[in-house]
């Protein structure tokens, strides 16, 4: 995927970094699907996923990225992505044939209430947002739909899998990818 977007960012939103560049690089979307970006930060992901020819929903805690990202939407001419705020499922209506999640998975003590904390604080063992996502997504994938899931080896993601597969999805690893500190991956699930 070239860089056919131009997209700004803003000190309060999470930014297009190397795990939201590795997930965008890595769904397979056909043109006409329903997606959902959960946790959208600057759109970039949903912005991807409309080139694609989706028509795409992204959603975020954060009212400052949800206006990010309809500002990046804007500024490309795209206009087959939509954004407004949700905690998670909360505000998220019907169903998606593919939903995308980049959630907050590094570790901490507890999650700062300050918004751009939220981006980035999984939790104190790097699960809680992951857990929380994958206990509510099956109820808003439409038959056949997949789930893709961006997940760091320090929120350990084959408790994931593990939670994933209790509830009847196949989970396979799309992409992987080293840092420093970390492997980053993308797993794929579908019932």
């Amino acid at each position: 995927m070239g860089d056919e977007l131009t997209i700004i960012e803003k000190d309060s939103v999470y930014p297009v970094s190397e795990d939201t560049v590795l997930l965008a690089e890595n769904i397979d979307i056909a043109s006409g699907k329903r997606v959902l970006e959960m946790g959208c930060g600057t759109g970039y992901v949903s912005l991807r996923a409309a080139l694609l020819g989706a028509d795409v929903e992204g959603v975020d805690i954060n009212r400052d990225a949800v206006a990010l990202s309809r500002e990046n939407a804007r500024r490309n001419g795209i206009t087959t992505a939509s954004f407004y705020v949700s905690d998670m499922f909360e505000n998220v209506k019907g169903t998606y044939d593919v939903i995308l999640f980049n959630p907050p998975y590094l570790p901490s003590e507890d999650i700062e209430k300050k918004a751009y904390d939220a981006c980035w604080d999984g939790g104190r063992d790097g699960r809680e947002v992951s857990a929380r996502f994958i206990e509510g997504v099956a109820k808003h994938l439409a038959p056949g739909g997949v789930v893709y899931l961006l997940q760091s080896s320090l929120c350990k993601p084959k408790y994931s899998i593990s939670q994933l597969g209790s509830q009847g999805f196949k989970v396979t690893e799309v992409a992987s990818k080293d840092l420093f500190f970390e492997e980053l991956v993308i797993l794929r699930a579908q019932r």
